[in-house]
């Protein structure tokens, strides 16, 4: 089947064309748009509004530099992007996306909390609260931080691994077109946004951040450990809705394969065989030009030996 299956991919790739991203087969449709769909929700999480918006909050506790700003979150961001390293294999990059979305929720809510109701008493801007300042610089670290080790490399490992090689180049990059798409209407609207409603703009993104909890945990399967080959197979079995459930199903499909000797492996070297030219015991029989009789090993090249590495037969 494995041997198959890449037969098939090597042919296809040939004549694979632009609307083959489009059809149902194997969920090549549903793959595209969840591509789409994961990476423009890796930038409605708000990590720009972050780095766009993170002057005005540090000027709260009296960091009025923009540069040294950029460089508190850029070094969390830094080097929070390393765990990702040993967290997307080891966790699974469900699991690795469902707890960023988590953490990322937590502490916008926080921020937009205390950003509303605590840090100004009175007019916006005058007279800010330190200690108010202060959490919700905490936070927003936190939020960078869970964000550098989730859905920051993890969309692309995701979407890296959806499709098949035949449309990959294609797919990936109507997916990351979106990413940048939602990158620019957020850094043109933001300005315009936090004018008018302040710090509840990250409310915007804590909804965002809550749709992706669910749509990872319904919509996006686990890929970890599969090759191309495995998930175009997943796929082809995938029912949209139960992402939770696909990668055990594969599993269980994938050792019944195993356990009939359909899996596209060739059999166990110490394993009988058994066919033309083999007896029960797995020995090759010498019944071919010039022989009768049994030969437990290798026939001799020449066709005037009458015995042969100690076999017995009778020349004809």
């Amino acid at each position: 089947m494995m041997q198959a299956s890449i037969e098939e991919e090597r042919i296809a790739s040939a004549s694979a064309g632009v609307w083959d991203m489009f059809k149902m087969k194997n969920m090549m449709l549903y793959r595209l748009v969840l591509g789409i769909i994961m990476q423009s929700l890796q930038q409605l999480t708000g990590d720009n509004y972050f780095f766009y918006y993170g002057t005005t909050i540090f000027q709260s506790v009296g960091l009025d530099d923009s540069f040294e700003t950029s460089i508190i979150l850029g070094t969390v961001n830094f080097l929070f992007t390393f765990v990702s390293f040993f967290v997307v294999d080891r966790f699974g990059r469900r699991n690795v996306l469902l707890s960023g979305s988590c953490g990322m929720a937590v502490c916008l809510l926080i921020f937009c909390c205390v950003g509303t109701k605590s840090l100004y008493s009175g007019k916006f801007g005058v007279n800010p609260d330190k200690g108010s300042g202060d959490a919700m610089i905490v936070f927003t670290c936190l939020f960078i931080a869970f964000f550098a080790v989730t859905w920051a490399p993890v969309t692309f490992v995701v979407v890296s691994e959806t499709y098949p090689l035949r449309v990959r180049a294609r797919a990936m990059s109507i997916a990351s077109a979106a990413n940048w798409i939602w990158g620019f209407l957020i850094a043109f609207f933001t300005p315009l946004i936090t004018n008018n409603i302040h710090f509840a703009y990250g409310y915007v993104f804590f909804g965002c951040v809550i749709f992706s909890l669910f749509f990872v945990f319904f919509c996006v399967p686990e890929t970890k450990g599969l090759s191309l080959e495995e998930v175009d197979e997943m796929y082809a079995h995938f029912v949209p809705g139960a992402a939770f459930a696909s990668h055990r199903n594969h599993q269980r499909r994938k050792n019944s394969l195993s356990a009939t000797g359909d899996d596209g492996y060739a059999p166990d070297a110490n394993q009988a065989e058994t066919g033309p030219g083999y007896n029960d015991a797995g020995n090759a029989t010498g019944t071919g030009a010039g022989y009768s009789g049994q030969n437990n090993q290798n026939f001799n090249d020449s066709p005037n030996a009458g015995v042969n590495n100690g076999a017995q037969g009778t020349k004809y």
